[in-house]
């Protein structure tokens, strides 16, 4: 919350982090959505192709992207 309210872009690598390691995908579909409101939509798009991603990550990310 605190990095969302700041608009503090400096900490896009440790939420790169977080999408690559979570599992609840609550935490999830909260780290996508600040890494679009901080302009990070090419490496979302570049996270649907990602064949590691099970396909409810994947649709999480086409449906952030899509609004």
């Amino acid at each position: 919350k605190f990095i969302d309210r700041s608009g503090n872009n400096t900490q896009i690598s440790f939420l790169h982090s977080v999408l690559e390691n979570e599992s609840d995908i609550h935490i999830y579909i909260n780290t996508v959505k600040l890494l679009k409101k901080l302009n990070e939509q090419e490496y979302l798009t570049k996270k649907i192709t990602d064949v590691n991603h099970a396909p409810e990550y994947r649709q999480v990310l086409q449906n952030a992207l899509s609004k």
